[in-house]
């Protein structure tokens, strides 16, 4: 008991005889755990463990998945780069998590200094939570800005009204550390029951100091 895990946000014990619940968080997926409880009273005299009682966390379903590997049918690009207002993102491969692909913007020079401000989406395909329970977003991506808010920001947000409207669930324009990409898990269960789309989004907002490879 002495070297287990302690479970967070319990409640003060109350009277004897009193029914207390709490939630227990942060468990793996497919795992199994066993719990148990002492009792501390005012001048910390423990009582001796409970019964143990032992659960397993249920697996993980996926419900989306794009490595990128398989083009971009998955996702609509958007977006104005520099003068032109070409689309921002594309298929590249300087740098990626996945075994040769991912979306990024200017692979060539391998930064967004185009003399104008920048800005690209991509949006995926309707994703089906109608049966979900606890959805999250994981996401891998590399970062690389002139760390000064809310210049370079990387955004990613979600609808659940066919793009109506959007709401923001990620913002940073803070550069990843390293060179590797880093995986970023967002609890979306607020969308549970929904049909939503993602929409990962990147912008400059000025003209200057555009010379940082942006992001994958």
């Amino acid at each position: 008991f002495d070297i287990a895990n302690a479970a967070s946000g319990l409640p003060i014990s109350g009277p004897p005889g009193t029914l207390q619940t709490a939630t227990v968080t942060g468990l793996l997926p497919d795992t199994h755990y066993y719990f148990a409880i002492k009792v501390l009273d005012n001048v910390n005299n423990a009582s001796d463990i409970s019964n143990i009682v032992s659960t397993t966390t249920q697996p993980v379903q996926v419900l989306f998945f794009d490595d990128m590997e398989s083009g971009a049918s998955n996702w609509t690009v958007s977006g104005t780069l520099g003068p032109n207002g070409e689309p921002l993102w594309h298929l590249a491969g300087h740098r990626f998590n996945s075994p040769t692909t991912a979306f990024y913007g200017i692979d060539g020079v391998l930064n967004y200094n185009t003399g104008a401000a920048n800005s690209g989406a991509m949006t995926s395909i309707p994703i089906d939570l109608l049966e979900a329970t606890d959805a999250s977003l994981s996401f891998r991506y590399f970062l690389r800005t002139e760390n000064l808010s809310p210049y370079d920001a990387a955004s990613v947000e979600i609808s659940a009204d066919g793009g109506a409207t959007w709401q923001q669930v990620f913002l940073t324009s803070l550069s990843t550390p390293g060179s590797g990409m880093v995986e970023e898990v967002i609890d979306i269960s607020g969308f549970d029951g929904q049909l939503i789309q993602l929409r990962f989004s990147f912008a400059t907002l000025d003209s200057a100091v555009n010379d940082f490879e942006g992001w994958v």
